[in-house]
Formats: structure tokens, C-alpha cells, sequence
């Protein structure tokens, strides 16, 4: 047994330092506006790439020498390969390739008002430079970075470790298993977009919904949906080991004007936004500030990764501006479940043993409201509250979205008890690195009057186009295996000048995970999740098992690149 996880640990130790150069790299620019000689003069010692942004040009400074307070230099054309790194969108996280890092690691840039002449021996005051940054790694970001991605690099060799484990015949008795691949490594149907006959996915229809009583309509937009001859086409597929039950697919239109977007909160309800505000400030506690990390629809991610005090979950409070005389506001979060996430319920339900199919059973006859309340004691959705009076008032939650692609969700909140609050402080809160939250903000905006329609189905059919369901059938279908659901809407496009129409997939039904496991279920520690926050207990501690798994197995020789 110790060989075969010596083996397995140092195959995740391997990936993780062998493919370092896959690992997200920050540099951030150090950038002052106080600058003096003695600055320049040892810059110019450290064989540093000098740029100069000039009066809306920019050049490369060769042979830089500082005299009498004069920048002495040779202007020339600035190479290719130093053109890519010119405006950094912020001071800090800012990414590159590890191909790049002695490029953008090296580079100095020096900001003038003053005009100089290419191709010749220039001098520029150092009085006149208002501005110098000298980009150096960002090691926080970068090691944070390096965190995260083990758990990545870790879904990458799922399937060589799977492999070992089959073959050792021992997969009941390891430590840990690597999470998996987050391309099937997912338990959701997916919506794809036929775009001229080319599937785009779309996103995951009612993520969460695993049992019947589960059941729900699931609002999902479709963006970048575009008629083609009168007509849109959608495929509804499912995973091999996955049954899904579709009772209705309906294809919602709303129109509305090009200067206001929408979306369909959770209970139908069509909501207009224009411009959402970035929160003043995004806290996770002990000072630390997440805003640059949800400010924009950029990638990049808070993973609810904090540990608040006497919390049995993760949370950030976002704190907004109240415009005076407003009294609501939407919510706008573009978010979408983790790899990891998929990996921990995949464990939980491994706990049941070869007893989960008998659970599966019972679940679907079992009472609606109590298994929501069962989520929502785990934290699996992500809760909303606004602090009123000093205290935590829960608002409402969003349904887990699936962890295949984000998703952009909005919700309605009331600020009554607040009117004269200047700032509404709103907390997102969820299960230990459950969701990956790419974007927050509020839109002050009157929601404005839009046309809603449900354009008329002009065919369905199932995996191929000779198996048709007809209209007596459409509202129990039933999806197994790697089976399509394929729907083809009759829509025209929107003509009307300052117009435009978005779409959204409004469907109905839930899903079963059939995947098999084995062995007896182990009562004593499934016992644990009759307690609230034990899903985020167990997550915890199954991160803990594989950083300390990875950590005992290290070679503390082997050196980390930067």
C-alpha cells in the first residue's frame, strides 16, 4: 500500500512542479510618482529593459546613463516582443506566461510629457519624468496562483491515477483521490448553442437538481444567440453515467432597448440592468481586500477560500455606494461552481456505498422543502444577505450553476430599514471553495418595461434527427447515457431600429448521477452531515488531506520556478 501511494503522491508532486510553466504568473509594476536620480541610476545596473512613454509614443532606451540630473540615452524602435506589457489594466495580478518572464520581469518604464527624437542621442530631465514603473514578479499572486492550480494539475492525472488504482485493486482504502477533470468532470446537463451546425456550450441546466423533488424551471441565458434563416437550435446532452427528466423546454424572447440587458432571476421574473457599480470594497476578513478579483468579467476568480469566525462556510461582503433616493438595487454576479466542488459531493456520495442507488430512491419520494433546507444548512447555494440594524438579514440564494461554464445570474434587493444608509454592505456566502465568483455588482437602475415571448417549438428529437418527439410527448422526456435532446425553435430575428432581442432556455426537470460506487456505506461519518456547515467541515478537511498528502511526499530539494 505505501508504494502504491509514494507513487500516486509523487505523480501529482511531478505534474505540479514539472508543469510550473502552466501556472498562472502575476507581475505587478511598482509603479511611483516620485521620482529621482539615485531611482533611475540603479535601475540603469540592473541589466533592465528601459521603455519611454514620450507624448503618445513609446521607445526603447538603450546605453542609460543619468548625469546633472539628465536621463542621457539613445532612442530606438521598440522591439515586438517588449510591445505586449505596455498598459497594465492594475498596479498588482497583472498575468503573463512564465515564457515571458524575462521579458516583462525586466522591463522599466519611464512616463514624459517631453517629445524626443528617434534614432538619435537624446537627454531628458529626470524632473520631467512624473511617473516610473519597474515590473517585478508578484509572488502572492503567484504562489496563491500555484495553490489553486494543483488541484487543476491534480484533475489532469485523474485518469493515469484512476488507472494505477484499478490495477492495485486498493481504490477503496486510498487517503485521497485527485479530483476530476473539469471536461468530464462534471454532473449537469449542458446546453449547446448550434451556431452554424458548430455546438457552443451554452451552460448547465438545473445544476443541483438530482432528485425528482429537486425539481425546478432553470432560466438559462443563452448569449450570443442568433437566428439563422428563421431559426435557433439548442442540443440538451447529458454525461455517460447520468439519466435526465425533461418536462418542458421552452425558448424565452425578450425584447428590449440596446442600451439596457437582461436577465431571468431565479423565480421568472424578467430584470433590465445597464451599467452595475464595482463595490467599494470586497473583504474576506483580517484586511484583506478581493475587489480587483471580482471588479471585472476577466477570469479571474475568488473561490470562497476564507475561514470566518464561528462560520461553518466562506463569504466575502461586498460593500456598495447607495445612490440618495434609491430604494433597491440588483445584485449581478457572474459565478460558476469549482472543479473542486464536483470532487468533494463526488466523495460525500461515495460514502453510501453501493446503498446509493437505494438513496437515490428515496430522495424522490422524499419532502421538497426539507432537501432544500438540507442544502441550504450545507451551504451548497450561494446565499445573499444585507446587513440591516447591525445584523445578517438573508435575502435569497442562487442555485448552483454547474461548474462548466460561468454564469450570469441576478436578484432584487430590497433596501427597506436602509434609507438612509449611504453604503448597503451585501455578504455572498457558500460551502469552502464551492464557487468561483468572476464578477460582483449592484445596478441602481429602474427595472424598464421589456416584450416577453415563448416562440413556437418546429421540431424536437432525441440523439438523431429520424427520432422525433412529437407535441404529446414533450412534456416527459426522458435523456439517458450520452443521448442528445435536440430543439429547434421557429424565430426571426429583431428588425425594430434601437431594439434587440436576448434568449434564455427556460426548462424544467432534474437529473439522476448514476455513477457506481462500492463497499458498505459508512455510517459513522455520513452521521456528520446531519449537522449544519459539515459539507464545509468535510471540504476543509479533504483539501487539508491532499495538501499534507502532497506536502510529506515533496522532494524538499526540488526547486519551485518562478
Amino acid at each position: 500500500m505505501k508504494p502504491f501511494m509514494t507513487l500516486t503522491a509523487c505523480m501529482l508532486i511531478l505534474a505540479a512542479f514539472g508543469l510550473d510553466g502552466c501556472f498562472l504568473h502575476f507581475y505587478k509594476t511598482n509603479t511611483t510618482d516620485s521620482v529621482d536620480a539615485a531611482t533611475i541610476r540603479s535601475l540603469t545596473s540592473g541589466n533592465k529593459y528601459f521603455i519611454l512613454h514620450a507624448n503618445h509614443q513609446v521607445f526603447a532606451l538603450s546605453q542609460v546613463k543619468v548625469k546633472d540630473e539628465m536621463i542621457e540615452c539613445e532612442v530606438d524602435q521598440l522591439s515586438k516582443e517588449h510591445q505586449k506589457y505596455l498598459r497594465p489594466k492594475r498596479e498588482d495580478r497583472n498575468k503573463f506566461p512564465v515564457k515571458d518572464k524575462k521579458i516583462v520581469l525586466y522591463e522599466v518604464h519611464l512616463y514624459t510629457q517631453d517629445s524626443v527624437a528617434l534614432n538619435r542621442h537624446n537627454s531628458v530631465p529626470v524632473k520631467n519624468i512624473y511617473r516610473l514603473d519597474a515590473y517585478g514578479l508578484d509572488s502572492e499572486a503567484t504562489s496563491g496562483s500555484r495553490v489553486l492550480s494543483i488541484i487543476g494539475i491534480t484533475a489532469g492525472t485523474a485518469v493515469v491515477v484512476g488507472i494505477i488504482i484499478t490495477a492495485a485493486s486498493v481504490s477503496n482504502h486510498l487517503a485521497y483521490t485527485p479530483p476530476p477533470s473539469q471536461t468530464g468532470g462534471s454532473c449537469s446537463p449542458r446546453v449547446y448553442l448550434l451556431n452554424k451546425d458548430k455546438p457552443e456550450l451554452a451552460g448547465v441546466l438545473y445544476s443541483g437538481a438530482i432528485f425528482a423533488p429537486l425539481e425546478r424551471t432553470d432560466y438559462l441565458p443563452l448569449p450570443g444567440a442568433t437566428p439563422v434563416a428563421n431559426h435557433l437550435e439548442l442540443q440538451v446532452g447529458i454525461s455517460e453515467n447520468e439519466e435526465m427528466v425533461v418536462h418542458e423546454a421552452k425558448l424565452l424572447r425578450v425584447r428590449h432597448s440596446t442600451d439596457n440587458n437582461v436577465l431571468v432571476d431565479r423565480y421568472g421574473k424578467v430584470l433590465s440592468y445597464r451599467r452595475p457599480v464595482q463595490p467599494e470594497k470586497a473583504s474576506i476578513g483580517e484586511g484583506r481586500d478581493v475587489k480587483e478579483d471580482i471588479a471585472a468579467d476577466d477570469g479571474r476568480y475568488y473561490s470562497f477560500s476564507n475561514y470566518p469566525v464561528g462560520q461553518n462556510s466562506s463569504d466575502v461582503v461586498l460593500d456598495f455606494k447607495r445612490p440618495a433616493g434609491v430604494h433597491s438595487g440588483k445584485l449581478v454576479i457572474k459565478a460558476r461552481n469549482s472543479s473542486w466542488s464536483y470532487y468533494v459531493f463526488s466523495k460525500f456520495k461515495s460514502l453510501y456505498g453501493n446503498y446509493y442507488p437505494t438513496l437515490q430512491l428515496q430522495k424522490d419520494k422524499a419532502d421538497r422543502e426539507k432537501l432544500l433546507q438540507c442544502e441550504l444548512d450545507q451551504s451548497l447555494p450561494l446565499s445573499v444577505s444585507v446587513k440591516t440594524a447591525g445584523r445578517w438579514k438573508l435575502v435569497d440564494y442562487f442555485f448552483t450553476p454547474g461548474n462548466d461554464a460561468p454564469r450570469t445570474m441576478i436578484m432584487e434587493i430590497d433596501f427597506a430599514g436602509l434609507e438612509e444608509a449611504d453604503l448597503i454592505q451585501i455578504k455572498l456566502e457558500t460551502t469552502y471553495l464551492f464557487w468561483d465568483l468572476d464578477y460582483a455588482g449592484m445596478d441602481f437602475s429602474q427595472n424598464l418595461s421589456t416584450e416577453s415571448s415563448y416562440p413556437a417549438i418546429s421540431r424536437m428529437w432525441k440523439s438523431d434527427s429520424t427520432s422525433r418527439v412529437d407535441e404529446p410527448d414533450r412534456k416527459n422526456i426522458h435523456i439517458t447515457g450520452n443521448e442528445l435532446l435536440g430543439i429547434d425553435f421557429a424565430v426571426a430575428p429583431c428588425t425594430e431600429p434601437g431594439f434587440t432581442d436576448s434568449y434564455f432556455l427556460a426548462g424544467t426537470g432534474y437529473y439522476h448521477d448514476n455513477t457506481p460506487f462500492r463497499g458498505m456505506p459508512q455510517l459513522d461519518k455520513l452521521a456528520a452531515f446531519s449537522s449544519k456547515g459539515a459539507f464545509d467541515k468535510f471540504s476543509r478537511q479533504k483539501f487539508d488531506e491532499l495538501m499534507i498528502a502532497i506536502r510529506s511526499n515533496s522532494n524538499k530539494n526540488l526547486p519551485i520556478k518562478n
